[in-house]
């Protein structure tokens, strides 16, 4: 017996801010996108990220014998701001 395959999840980034977005891909066509918690949204292998934390991205796809499945994992973490001098006058400017 042949164990189901799928070719891994390629492209994209591993690390995204909140509020940011990737693009994972499979070359392994007809399959499905998933996400392990909500903390981003998957459309067509484009991901959002929604809240700080780790997720798993799986790509599935049904073959004859069984599911074949290729995962990534990817940290969401919050873009900080800070309030920065831009003279000696004191202005301050959120970067």
């Amino acid at each position: 017996n042949v164990a189901p395959y799928v070719t891994p999840i390629i492209g994209g980034s591993s690390n995204l801010c909140v509020g940011a977005t990737t693009t994972f891909s499979d070359s392994t066509s007809g399959g499905s996108w998933f996400t392990s918690n909500s903390r981003v949204t998957i459309s067509a292998g484009v991901v959002h990220a929604i809240s700080p934390g780790i997720d798993t991205i799986t790509y599935f796809k049904a073959v004859a014998c069984g599911t074949a499945t290729a995962t990534k994992i990817i940290t969401i973490i919050i873009k900080l701001t800070v309030l920065v001098p831009i003279n000696a006058c004191s202005i301050y400017k959120w970067i």
